[in-house]
């Protein structure tokens, strides 16, 4: 027979002697069945009427019983793809990666449900079902063909990664820096911000410097907005960009803080503010309210509220209780003008409660509006201030500043 035989006037195979059956009547229908041998040359097909190579169709079960050798091909109908055993193990040869089942070394493959709830659970860890089932495949400490998981803490053994690392981390409550140099309560270029000894991240992490800066974005970054002065208030800029400092038309002071005094018999502040240098001039002058949210007094014991200016008392009030009450409310009311001089001032004030029972005669009102005459130098700032003290030093009557403003009068 010649190394090439042509069969039925088309097909051609080469070297046909050790493949083809020479039982020719198994020729028919424009079919050859061979068996056996090797084949080796060009095995062409042409035609319309039967185009194609049709592999032999196999279940995974099936494949796998086969002695399997590279090179092979067939379509498992299991999977429905073409496969082709390459390198000791079958992949697709649509996809070209490993089959979940089988084993092949360096090849991972996200196994399908099915696949998980049927894969063989090896001691070796060697398929994709084991990747899950084994435990035995992971380590929290680095160990030769192992898969890195987190210990108790949630994180990964710094043997994983060699050396100990420079880099923060991050264990579900604490900052961890295994390297102290890259962390500071400072503020250092390049640096991880920590906080300090108290707890607190210190403030010129945010770009503040002095006490009362204002921190503020300008929509990019965070912006440092400097401490302004006494009575100034925060406003935002012409432009609507930012905010800024202020000073208020004619207010000198204002404050909504609580104070509290009682149970004494010494003067004591309820709110002491300095008026500034020249703001009396020789015909200026400055006036408030001081708000009172809380009073109780014991019956026919006094309480004396004076009004002060520099080191002078301008007025004094002194009230009675004629019954014991508690819970009043109320305000003050108190001016200080200019006497044609600088050095020449006069003061006075009024206090009105919400309920009767004290005062003089038990008046809602304190007593009149007589006026007192300070002698002190305006030029120069100096203190307004209002305090109260008791008759006798008793837990129960105290009185509550809730707040106060003082303007500057525009006379």
């Amino acid at each position: 027979m010649a190394d090439v035989t042509t069969i039925n006037g088309t097909d051609q195979i080469a070297d046909s002697r050790a493949v083809i059956n020479t039982n020719f009547d198994n020729l028919n229908d424009d079919k050859l069945e061979l068996s056996g041998g090797t084949m080796t040359g060009q095995l062409n097909f042409s035609g319309t009427d039967h185009a194609g190579i049709k592999l032999l169709s196999l279940t995974t079960a099936e494949r796998d019983a086969l002695a399997a050798a590279n090179g092979m091909m067939i379509y498992n109908s299991t999977t429905a793809e073409l496969q082709g055993y390459e390198d000791g193990g079958w992949i697709s040869l649509e996809s070209g990666v490993a089959d979940a089942t089988a084993a092949v070394k360096g090849i991972v493959e996200i196994a399908t449900d099915a696949e998980l709830s049927t894969g063989a659970a090896a001691a070796s860890g060697d398929t994709s079902a084991d990747l899950v089932a084994h435990a035995a495949s992971f380590n929290e400490t680095a160990a030769a063909t192992k898969v890195p998981v987190a210990d108790g803490s949630g994180k990964l053994g710094a043997d994983w990664g060699g050396a100990a690392s420079s880099l923060a981390t991050l264990d579900g409550s604490t900052l961890v820096v295994e390297n102290p140099a890259n962390a500071t309560a400072t503020p250092t270029a390049s640096k991880i911000v920590i906080a300090d000894a108290t707890g607190k991240i210190n403030e010129g992490w945010m770009g503040l410097t002095t006490a009362g800066d204002v921190m503020y974005s300008d929509g990019t970054d965070v912006q440092r907005l400097a401490i302004g002065t006494a009575g100034q208030v925060v406003e935002t800029n012409s432009g609507a960009t930012a905010p800024q400092w202020a000073t208020r038309a004619n207010v000198i002071a204002v404050d909504d803080a609580d104070v509290t005094v009682g149970n004494t018999t010494t003067e004591t502040d309820l709110f002491s503010v300095a008026i500034p240098a020249n703001t009396l001039g020789s015909t200026g002058g400055v006036w408030g309210r001081l708000f009172i949210s809380n009073h109780d007094q014991s019956n026919t014991r006094w309480m004396k509220i004076v009004l002060k200016y520099g080191a002078t008392t301008l007025k004094t009030m002194t009230g009675t209780a004629n019954t014991t009450f508690t819970g009043h409310k109320g305000y003050i009311d108190f001016y200080l003008v200019a006497d044609g001089a600088t050095n020449a001032q006069i003061g006075w004030m009024s206090f009105l409660t919400s309920g009767a029972g004290w005062g003089t005669n038990g008046s809602q009102c304190g007593p009149s509006f007589n006026e007192g005459t300070a002698a002190e130098d305006s030029t120069g700032a100096l203190n307004l201030a209002i305090t109260a003290d008791f008759q006798n030093a008793l837990a129960s009557d105290t009185i509550t500043m809730g707040g106060y403003i003082i303007y500057k009068a525009l006379i």
